[in-house]
């Protein structure tokens, strides 16, 4: 779904209004993600992109998990639309190494606002301080193991049938 601006605005206003934690929540993502220019997506695209024809088989950029890349049931326009978003996040960040969840994100983005929108989304996502996405293959596998002390001190019921489940 993409929002214009009177959507923005009518959402904003009924967001303002709810006062409740999912409704916070919510409002503070719709602040956070339209933080930054909203033209950047498509002044991205016209210089990256010069030729309207170049953009129909992509190669996903390499901080993509290629193990574990599924359709998120997009059509065959999404998934290109996830390919050309990607290349422009890798002409604008050149430091991600490894992130594997950006598809994914971005892929969920698309499913209820338009390109532009979902850009913007990742792009601030990518720039927080508070949020995290991980950018290098060795955060993702930090994350993993703390992950799993944490499971083992304080879900030891748990922790000990996913263990048995995967021997």
């Amino acid at each position: 779904m993409y929002l214009n601006n009177k959507s923005r605005f009518n959402f904003a206003l009924f967001v303002m209004f709810h006062h409740n934690n999912y409704f916070h929540d919510c409002r503070s993502f719709f602040l956070f993600c339209y933080n930054v220019d909203l033209t950047l997506y498509s002044h991205y695209i016209k210089e990256l992109f010069i030729f309207p024809g170049n953009t129909d088989n992509l190669a996903l950029p390499s901080f993509v998990d290629f193990n574990n890349l599924t359709s998120y049931h997009l059509s065959e326009q999404g998934t290109k639309t996830v390919a050309k978003i990607l290349a422009v996040i890798q002409n604008t960040n050149p430091e991600i190494l490894y992130c594997p969840t950006i598809y994914a994100k971005l892929s969920i983005f698309l499913h209820y606002m338009g390109p532009s929108d979902a850009f913007n989304c990742i792009y601030a996502l990518l720039r927080s301080k508070e949020a995290n996405i991980m950018q290098t293959k060795v955060a993702v596998e930090a994350s993993k193991l703390v992950l799993r002390d944490l499971t083992k001190k304080y879900a030891v019921i748990f922790f000990w049938n996913l263990i048995a489940k995967y021997k």
